[in-house]
């Protein structure tokens, strides 16, 4: 969906709304932060686990 879409949906709807530079530029730093807030979640959901196994097995040996 490109930008000539966008604009003809909105003439369709009949709103005077028309995308500009300054919406891209506001909205780029957001896109940004989503996909750095996923590729976090994404380490954190392996990392955790592989932390809990290891603790669990140094805890195992440390304990006997």
């Amino acid at each position: 969906m490109g930008r000539a879409d966008i604009l003809t949906r909105l003439l369709v709807t009949g709103r005077a709304v028309v995308p500009d530079a300054e919406f891209d530029i506001r909205w780029t730093p957001g896109l940004r932060g989503r996909l750095h807030e996923q590729r976090i979640r994404r380490r954190f959901l392996i990392a955790v686990p592989v932390i809990a196994i290891g603790a669990a097995i140094a805890f195992a040996l440390l304990r006997s």
